[in-house]
């Protein structure tokens, strides 16, 4: 008996102090990099809701357990503590590997070292090694059974308590989260990038594999290239100007067709691309500042109204003379109705949506192509609208901004399900030297107008993203003189789903 009592306080000794190392260890790696633990504990898909008190709850509890581990009366209570964080955590892991919707990068410690399904074997021998150390540590206090019992309750409150944080984490990130930017392992891969020589090219569209650009001081002339980067061929337009002179004309390709518009005359050319030969069909008096196809005959424009001088939305049919929709409410004024309506028009071809994200706001909003049916959602960030100050010139007549306010929402563009926008403002967790290396994308799905994760569109030859669009799973982006193309890794996130 004492020989069987010897090797069972030697077992737990040993159990013991192999958690000490282990908790000892864990704490002081965070302390060690708390930033970094910051960081990464506040991109966490269950705890960056609640980061703030975790960041210090998390290791002082570690070093807790630790010290009523190594304390011969509260050993047995270190032990079941132990156990019990294991399954936790364990339960965390878990979580994440297979309800989370994305799987984040590590937290220091142990955990950098391993990968995640690796730590799940890991945590699982430590369960393993908790469960026995309590069994033997209780042979003299308590029977068996009761021990067990108290193992299970321990264990499914555990359990319980990992599931409630995620939902509540969960809603909090998705819908009240404090600016918490969700950022998992990079679901983009770059693949390449070409010089352009020049800065005034932009993204016209993109049909069965080839990418179009356009060029705002040569309006005229489209820059065809594969996806690859490989192939580029350059055409100009064959139309005739009927005496327009064109100050603002903008191209998009779609379907095998081409759109020259320039809403300060107003005019819209319609051409295929198989001769990039075009002929007016819209000749009206309806100025517009910008377009996006809806169909064939249809566009969505954002023009000021020429009676309050304020932003709207409308939709030009060509079959109709008269604007089919004034939108004169859906841009809803804050301030001006102009500065602060200022944003992005695109449309989304699945969702049949114009989609407008505001440039000063925490908003963008969805309407069907007859502006009869609104949807507004809101972006992860906190600010409802930038502070806007004025300066009045030409005695009152021509009004600027006082000084140059902070965008919210730098770039928006769309497809399939989701909406992305580009944001330089930085998250409570994020990095602020991650700005001068990557754009920041942050990911909403439209049919539930909720947030979904963020990640990082990379510098290009040390040139910043200015402007990007998604089609299918590529992701096609434009610096000052660079075109770079990406794909999205479908196992990380699929933009088709």
């Amino acid at each position: 008996m004492k020989l069987h009592s010897k090797i069972g306080n030697a077992a737990v000794l040993f159990i013991a102090y192999l958690f000490v190392l282990l908790f000892i260890y864990a704490a002081v790696s965070k302390l060690l990099d708390f930033e970094n633990f910051r960081v990464q504990l506040g991109q966490s898909p269950m705890l960056g809701a609640y980061a703030e008190f975790i960041i210090w709850a998390m290791p002082l509890l570690e070093i807790l357990v630790a010290v009523a581990l190594s304390i011969g009366r509260y050993r047995r209570t270190g032990l079941l503590a132990s156990y019990i964080l294991m399954v936790m955590f364990t339960a965390y892991i878990y979580t994440i590997l297979n309800y989370s919707s994305f799987v984040p990068c590590s937290c220091g410690g142990v955990l950098e070292k391993m990968s995640w399904n690796e730590h799940l074997i890991f945590n699982i021998v430590f369960i393993v090694l908790g469960l026995l150390g309590v069994f033997i540590a209780s042979q003299n206090k308590q029977s068996a059974r009761k021990t067990a019992v108290e193992v299970v309750l321990f264990t499914a409150a555990g359990i319980l308590s990992v599931i409630a944080l995620f939902l509540a984490s969960e809603e909090k990130i998705h819908f009240n989260n404090g600016f918490t930017r969700r950022v998992p392992h990079s679901p983009v891969k770059v693949l390449q990038g070409i010089s352009l020589e020049h800065n005034s090219f932009y993204i016209a569209g993109y049909d069965q594999g080839r990418i179009y650009l356009g060029n705002t001081t040569a309006p005229k002339y489209i820059m065809e290239v594969d996806t690859s980067l490989s192939i580029r061929k350059a055409y100009r337009l064959d139309q005739s100007n009927y005496d327009f002179n064109f100050a603002t004309a903008q191209v998009r390709v779609e379907d095998g067709c081409y759109y020259f518009a320039d809403g300060t005359i107003p005019v819209i050319y319609r051409g295929a691309t198989n001769d990039w030969k075009g002929s007016p069909i819209y000749k009206g008096k309806i100025k517009f500042e910008t377009f996006e196809v809806v169909d064939t005959c249809r566009f969505a424009v954002r023009g000021l109204h020429p009676q309050t001088g304020e932003n709207y939305l409308a939709l030009i049919d060509i079959h109709n003379k008269r604007l089919a929709q004034k939108g004169n409410n859906i841009l809803e004024k804050h301030i001006d109705g102009v500065f602060d309506t200022d944003g992005l028009l695109s449309y989304n071809p699945k969702l049949k949506a114009i989609l407008y994200t505001y440039y000063y706001r925490n908003q963008y909003l969805l309407t069907s192509p007859a502006l009869d049916s609104i949807t507004r959602g809101t972006t992860i960030d906190t600010l409802q609208q930038a502070d806007l100050k004025f300066a009045y010139l030409q005695n009152g007549r021509e009004k600027k901004f006082a000084k140059q306010p902070e965008k919210i929402n730098t770039y928006a563009a769309t497809s399939g399900n989701y909406l992305y926008i580009k944001s330089k403002r930085l998250g409570k967790y994020d990095r602020p030297e991650i700005l001068k290396q990557a754009s920041i994308i942050d990911v909403y799905r439209l049919d539930d107008n909720s947030y979904q994760f963020s990640f990082y569109f990379y510098n290009y030859n040390g040139e910043e993203i200015i402007s990007f669009k998604v089609y299918d799973d590529i992701l096609v982006g434009l610096t000052k003189q660079y075109l770079v193309v990406g794909r999205f890794r479908k196992l990380r996130f699929n933009p088709l789903e």
